[in-house]
């Protein structure tokens, strides 16, 4: 084995090493902001309910 073989091996893990972070970082972020749009769809469905339920209120506070 020469020198420049080793060299392209050490360079090769190096890329794989900084690959595997990147695909790492991007699935952890990948995971947060599918967490927080749930979490946004949630809070998003609870005040369309809330409104309909004031609303249905209201119209009975009206009609008496």
């Amino acid at each position: 084995m020469t020198n420049r073989d080793s060299r392209d091996i050490m360079f090769e893990k190096t890329l794989q090493k900084q690959d595997e972070k990147y695909q790492e970082q991007l699935a952890s972020e990948r995971r947060k902001w599918e967490f927080r749009y749930n979490n946004q769809d949630k809070r998003i469905k609870e005040l369309q309910e809330t409104i309909s339920r004031l609303r249905k209120r209201v119209r009975e506070l009206k009609n008496g």
